[in-house]
């Protein structure tokens, strides 16, 4: 991995658009960010999978509570219904009628380059799940076992790239897009990301930033001799 390739990490359903609004800034895997990644910049990849359940599933997930106010400021969550009282900061799900919601689900971004972010630290779940959020708790998996990548100096792209994402930290390179007669034309994602203007993603409100971890040591310091 050197200074000028930029490396890419795809995630599904809701999660890459939670981290290019703030909402999610841990990414939780079962296995290890290699300790040379740590430090650098990544962009981060909106897969083409919804996830679990579908659409159907990708919509639940949307109208979940903790999720509610981040996607309404978002502009993928709208409520069109009615309240007895004023509309609270997050919106309680039993109190509203269940057609009162308005979900742009579909325009949820797929098969995307859609943000950049730094890698500052990956740690056993265990160690920090005792300070997640439980926005952060609702978009990964803090087994015991897991890993999880904290991630820092989050850059929402004012366009999103279109890229084929792959499995693992993928290289990203320019690819030839063969949909139309003649020559092919050649795409360079990194160039294009390079010369847009990104918008700095300051964390949701309920995220404690340090988790519990002693931030005198290196980011690389939190990855050696830990096992899960």
């Amino acid at each position: 991995m050197t200074k000028s390739e930029l490396r890419g990490l795809s995630v599904f359903g809701l999660t890459p658009v939670a981290i290019a609004y703030g909402a999610k800034r841990i990414e939780t895997r079962s296995w290890q960010c290699p300790e040379r990644a740590i430090g650098t910049q990544i962009a981060i990849h909106a897969s083409k999978t919804r996830g679990p359940g579908g659409l159907k599933g990708l919509e639940d997930w949307m109208l979940e509570e903790q999720n509610q106010q981040w996607l309404v400021d978002a502009g993928y969550l709208e409520w069109k219904g009615s309240l007895d009282d004023d509309t609270p900061e997050i919106y309680d799900r039993d109190s509203l009628s269940p057609n009162g919601w308005v979900l742009h689900a579909k325009d949820l971004p797929r098969g995307v380059l859609v943000a950049l972010a730094t890698i500052d630290a990956c740690v056993p779940t265990e160690q920090i799940s005792s300070f997640i959020s439980d926005l952060e708790w609702s978009h990964g998996d803090y087994t015991p076992g897991r890993w999880a990548w904290l991630l820092r100096d989050v850059e929402r792209l004012t366009k999103p790239v279109e890229y084929s994402g792959a499995l693992g930290l993928f290289k990203i390179e320019p690819w030839k897009d063969f949909s139309e007669p003649g020559e092919p034309k050649v795409h360079d994602p990194v160039a294009r990301i390079r010369r847009q203007k990104r918008v700095p993603v300051e964390p949701w409100s309920d995220h404690q930033t340090n988790y519990g971890l002693d931030r005198s040591q290196t980011p690389r310091q939190f990855t050696r001799g830990v096992t899960a």
